[in-house]
């Protein structure tokens, strides 16, 4: 169905996708941007090492958030199941996605 919001998933991707362009970009500008010339010598700005895993870091961080979405969201379903069928709701299994 058509709705007017992105999904936790589209989010999730969009962003993943966001992340592949900046490695794009880091590998196509690093040359131009990461050295330097000095007294005819190329010296480096800094570390590709630095870098690399500062990128992996900030990933790894959001795929933990973005799992602890997951996880939040489900146990609001998953409560707010009991609680219907603690109340004698038929209607528990039909509960409606919850939007983030």
């Amino acid at each position: 169905p058509q709705v007017s919001y992105l999904t936790m998933v589209e989010t999730y991707t969009l962003v993943c996708f966001g992340f592949m362009w900046v490695n794009l970009l880091e590998s196509a500008l690093w040359p131009a941007f990461g050295y330097v010339l000095v007294d005819s010598e190329v010296v480096e700005r800094i570390s590709e090492w630095w870098y690399a895993l500062g990128f992996v870091c900030v990933f790894a961080l959001y795929n933990l958030h973005f799992a602890w979405q997951v996880r939040s969201v489900l146990a609001k379903r998953v409560a707010h199941s009991a609680q219907s069928a603690d109340n004698g709701n038929t209607t528990a299994s039909k509960v409606a996605p919850m939007a983030c």
